[in-house]
């Protein structure tokens, strides 16, 4: 009787015999470098029922035939990787507006503090002088009417309620000139935008410029070079000699060469005006927004 050992492998070799041949007959079908994995799985299916599933080993190791292939993980690896750079970025971008908007909160609260020591300070000394004022009047030693000192007792006190009001008012007026700051302040970095923007658009123009310009100056040289060697076939078809006399060759050289001169200067002068036409305008417009931001 065999032991219980034997009968597992030679019913194993059996079943991984029977799964062979049929992953022979498919891989004759499928081209080189697919994964067999699959293939595999579905032999091992076939040969012992649809609820099986097949193993393959490979020494200690166990993996699946539906594994995920390595390829995968490491693209799912690259994208979280990515994905966990850019957050990165957002959370320091995050954290440097946090910090310069820390920083502005301190500095509005600094100065919050200075305007309420100074209220304060105001209103200590305009309550310290109305009690001067009072006692002044209480002293019998000034002979003034009851009526009178009834009057200052009564704005006295109208004073201290005015005094009160003032600082709320004070207070009002410091949060709408706080909002209003803020505004300005953000006309004023969409208005440096924009003028950045036009710099950008300026520039490209005066480089479009300049090269449209050589390109005009390179076909002006170009006709102007075809005309001249019209006029030397025209004079030396009249003239009966064979060769051209130097004296009309250096005068046709200097003429080509003046002609040549000034029409790089008309494009140079051109171009001028109209960078500096365009920056004039710019420059307007600019002072116009930051006097209507002021």
């Amino acid at each position: 009787m065999k032991p219980n050992r034997q009968w597992v492998t030679s019913a194993s070799a059996e079943v991984n015999d029977k799964v062979k041949d049929v992953i022979a007959e498919k891989i004759q079908e499928i081209e080189e470098g697919t994964d067999v994995d699959p293939i595999t799985n579905a032999a091992f299916v076939q040969i012992m029922g649809e609820k099986s599933k097949y193993i393959l080993g490979q020494g200690s190791k166990i993996k699946s035939a539906s594994r995920i292939s390595r390829n995968e993980i490491q693209e799912q690896l690259q994208a979280r990787k990515k994905e966990a750079e850019e957050e990165r970025y957002k959370r320091e971008s995050v954290e440097i507006k946090l910090m310069k908007v820390k920083n502005q909160l301190e500095e509005d609260r600094k100065n919050r503090e200075v305007m309420e020591f100074h209220l304060v300070h105001d209103q200590k000394l305009l309550k310290e002088s109305m009690m001067a004022l009072v006692s002044h009047l209480k002293n019998p030693k000034n002979d003034l009417p009851a009526s009178i000192f009834n009057i200052f007792t009564t704005s006295t006190t109208s004073n201290e309620t005015s005094s009160a009001c003032l600082m709320n008012n004070n207070w009002e007026d410091l949060h709408v000139k706080k909002n209003q700051e803020s505004k300005m302040r953000k006309e004023l970095d969409n208005l440096k935008d924009v003028l950045n923007f036009e710099k950008q658009n300026l520039e490209t123009a005066i480089y479009d410029c300049e090269k449209f310009n050589t390109l005009c100056n390179e076909k002006d040289v170009e006709l102007k070079k075809q005309n001249i060697e019209m006029r030397l076939q025209k004079l030396s078809s009249q003239s009966s000699k064979k060769t051209t006399p130097k004296e009309l060759v250096d005068a046709n050289n200097q003429f080509f060469e003046k002609n040549h001169e000034e029409l790089k200067a008309c494009c140079t002068l051109r171009t001028v005006e109209e960078t500096k036409k365009r920056i004039l305008s710019e420059t307007k417009e600019f002072q116009r927004s930051s006097l209507a931001l002021k």
